[in-house]
């Protein structure tokens, strides 16, 4: 399906399968094929129980819920589009496995995060994007055992992502609970407004909580005057390797003994 340039009324639900050789593509004819608005609690554009399900060079703005809410899914990559000013969040999964989601926008958020990956959700690629502004997290991970599944979102990339000018409203340019195997590299996470990265358990059990995380080559810059840590790991959380990463804050007092 091609969608031509013009603005297109938000609501929108899609619920269709594909195959692996035979994916279905919803594709813009160019970023100016924009899906705008949609009643309050209502996303622009809802993948619902879908399969193998390309999503391209569409922006969604000013919805009164998500840009875009992939629930239900396996197999879904959403790559070279634009999410902005959207009421809760630019983009959110919910038991999503196999989701890609690469080369997007999510900007200006006016509740809470840029891009949630929600619910379980395994095998994930967050690549390559340009998240800003958002009130919340820049790119908020949470496996969420509260609603249900193992509660753990497994086996993921989060890699060459530019993160700036979240959290406002609190949170971190990349915040992460219940999340296990997880591969964070070279995403430059600056200009944020609380945490650089930050790494913990809120709810379940302890083998429900965060490990094996490998920070690798990532930057971390705050401006003086603004942010908290660049690295937050808590207690909650085991087998976290950082390493080749630059950390960057003049917030922090040092304190001569």
């Amino acid at each position: 399906l091609i969608v031509r340039e013009g603005t297109y009324e938000g609501g929108v639900v899609m619920t269709v399968r594909g195959a692996p050789k035979a994916p279905v593509l919803l594709h813009g004819e160019s970023p100016d094929a924009e899906i705008k608005g949609s009643p309050s609690g209502i996303d622009a554009l809802r993948i619902q129980d879908c399969s193998y399900v390309i999503l391209e060079q569409i922006t969604f703005r000013n919805a009164g819920r998500a840009g875009c809410a992939v629930r239900f899914s396996d197999h879904v990559t959403v790559r070279g589009c634009r999410f902005l000013d959207n009421e809760k969040w630019g983009l959110i999964t919910s038991f999503a496995d196999d989701f890609h989601f690469e080369n997007n926008e999510c900007a200006g958020s006016k509740v809470e995060h840029g891009i949630y990956h929600a619910n379980s959700g395994d095998r994930f690629i967050i690549r390559g994007n340009r998240v800003h502004d958002n009130a919340g997290n820049g790119i908020h991970m949470n496996g969420d055992p509260e609603m249900g599944g193992d509660g753990v979102l497994n086996y993921g990339v989060v890699e060459s992502n530019i993160i700036y000018g979240n959290g406002q409203a609190g949170g971190a340019g990349i915040n992460m609970t219940h999340v296990q195997d997880i591969l964070v590299r070279n995403n430059l996470v600056y200009n944020n407004y609380a945490a650089g990265i930050t790494i913990y358990q809120d709810t379940g059990t302890f083998e429900q909580g965060s490990k094996r995380v490998a920070l690798l080559g990532n930057t971390v810059v705050f401006r003086t005057g603004y942010g908290r840590a660049c690295l937050n790991v808590q207690t909650t959380t085991e087998k976290v390797l950082a390493a080749g990463n630059i950390f960057v804050n003049a917030n922090i007092e040092v304190v001569p003994i």
